[in-house]
């Protein structure tokens, strides 16, 4: 109910404790079909953060689909669950953020190395 009485949504979660990645990635398309059922129709922004689903050595675009043979490619079901939303009245898109942040104070895995 507050997804579709909310102006829009930015979903940032996931599960990244790796016990159990393959069903973080179902957990995180039950979560966007849950957002997109309550969107649907209003054309409100539901806003789906995801990885860098890339294998190594390729240069992505907007326009590439997650490469199922990466890393990441457990984050490409729940991808493509939200950009489906569009058909259903919702205004969908996915942000790939990177996989990692580092500069001043270094968050993210950086320090770890």
């Amino acid at each position: 109910a507050a997804a579709k009485d909310s102006d829009g949504v930015l979903h940032l979660a996931f599960d990244h404790s790796w016990t159990d990645y393959a069903g973080a990635g179902a957990a995180d398309v039950r979560a966007v079909e849950a957002m997109g059922a309550a969107l649907e129709g209003t054309g409100k922004p539901l806003v789906v953060s995801s990885g860098l689903v890339f294998a190594p050595g390729i240069v992505g675009t907007e326009e590439d689909p997650g490469d199922l043979g990466a890393a990441g490619a457990v984050r490409v079901a729940g991808e493509e669950a939200t950009l489906a939303l569009a058909g259903r009245g919702v205004r969908s898109s996915v942000l790939r953020l990177a996989n990692s942040v580092h500069g001043r104070g270094d968050h993210g895995f950086v320090p770890r190395l």
